[in-house]
């Protein structure tokens, strides 16, 4: 019997073609590309099965010759590679009749057509994720409010479980521009005063109750960014409330709620992830403008050190990331939102974007054409994706989708469900 992909799952080989070669699952694993001698069984093997098409025969010779080899941290990768590429179509990579069998047999996603999770780097958010486009179906189903307390202006969210974590800036006195201008990218100059504020992370479950907040404020670093949640912490970046400014980085026990002040750097850091798999930690300035990797050293004597720093410009420029979190190996899912001048008026222009952290370059990105009411109607100034949001898949077929954001201090948590069309 010949081997088929379903052909709704034909128009995803293209991608992990592009990405198998640099794709592992396995936590502290490498892709290596084996194309030298010891495979040349596996490569002549593969040609043997004469997919009728191109781009499944392409990807199943990259299949064949990529394999994730465990490897720690600083040491170089062993050679190893698959028995057979027999191997490969046993475990479902020929195709599957449906998409079930292909779950049942490989434990994956519909996203992945079938094929071994562990020559991916999407995780199940992701893969949905990849699978939305502009045509993506959004449904709100359910606005919570928060039961006796402010919320303030909200930048970050994370869900642990049924729990919300949210940080958030209290501002007392409002900065003031002085005259200067700056790209928040090649120039660092200062256009504003840094102004007066607390910051905040605040805790709460399922029905709006505050479990608890710790403060977050050191003199005129006060403004938190968007949060991570790695597993162990909340990392949380603070920062002087304007562009080329200071910040420092906390991580906070999501239990305690203690924190701890891990490094700084002399810029607004707005959001923060924690590369798990590859030893770094990712942030964005002021817009997003600058992408920021940090390798750390330490704790030593209880104290990190910051051994390497860098930024490279953000290639994408029409959203400004708000929030962003990790997402399968080394990549970040991040909301955001640009002001628009038309015709009619100013508008918020929403969006989620899936960035790849080994090359600092956008993955897949999807818009998010959606508004806050906070009582007078959809505000076409305030995009749902303004400020903090939370992504998780639900089923294998949609997401759940957390937003918060505001103009008046006082966020509900909004709740949607996002179906791409295809799975409609």
């Amino acid at each position: 019997m010949a081997s088929y992909l379903h052909p709704s799952r034909l128009g995803l080989l293209s991608h992990i073609h592009q990405s198998v070669m640099s794709a592992s699952q396995e936590a502290g694993t490498v892709a290596v590309s084996v194309m030298h001698s010891p495979f040349a069984k596996q490569r002549s093997e593969v040609m043997k099965h004469k997919h009728p098409n191109l781009a499944v025969r392409s990807a199943l010779f990259t299949l064949a010759t990529t394999v994730a080899v465990p490897v720690a941290i600083g040491a170089e990768p062993a050679v190893q590679g698959p028995e057979s590429v027999s191997d490969w179509f046993d475990a479902g990579l020929g195709g599957c009749a449906s998409s079930a069998e292909a779950n049942e047999a490989n434990e994956v996603g519909p996203a992945l057509g079938g094929l071994p999770r562990r020559h991916s780097r999407d995780n199940a958010t992701t893969a949905l994720f990849r699978l939305m486009g502009k045509n993506a179906i959004w449904n709100r189903v359910n606005a919570l409010d928060m039961q006796g307390w402010t919320t303030f202006h909200t930048e970050g969210m994370v869900k642990i479980g049924g729990t919300f974590f949210v940080s958030s800036v209290e501002v007392i006195e409002a900065t003031v521009r002085n005259g200067t201008e700056t790209d928040a990218l090649y120039d660092f100059s200062i256009d504003r005063s840094e102004g007066r504020g607390r910051g905040w992370l605040f805790k709460f479950d399922a029905d709006g109750r505050l479990l608890g907040q710790v403060e977050l404020t050191d003199g005129s670093i006060y403004h938190p960014g968007g949060i991570d949640y790695d597993g162990e912490h909340i990392w949380v970046p603070v920062a002087e409330y304007r562009p080329n400014s200071r910040s420092q980085v906390y991580r906070v026990d999501p239990d305690s709620l203690e924190a701890e002040p891990v490094f700084g750097e002399d810029d607004h850091i707005g959001g923060i992830v924690h590369n798990v798999h590859g030893g770094t930690m990712h942030g964005v300035s002021w817009g997003s403008r600058r992408l920021y990797t940090w390798r750390l050293k330490g704790p030593k004597h209880g104290a990190f050190q910051v051994k390497q720093s860098h930024w490279v410009p953000n290639a994408e420029a029409y959203i400004d990331y708000q929030d962003c979190h990790y997402q399968g190996i080394e990549y970040m899912l991040c909301g955001g939102v640009g002001g628009y001048s038309a015709p009619f008026g100013s508008i918020a222009f929403g969006g989620l974007e899936l960035v790849d952290l080994r090359r600092a370059q956008p993955a897949h990105q999807v818009p998010v054409n959606g508004f806050v009411d906070e009582g007078s109607g959809p505000n076409p100034g305030l995009a749902l994706s303004h400020n903090a949001f939370w992504a998780e898949p639900v089923g294998n077929r949609s997401m759940r989708v957390y937003f918060m954001t505001e103009t008046d201090n006082q966020a509900e948590l909004l709740v949607y469900e996002a179906t791409p069309w295809v799975n409609r």
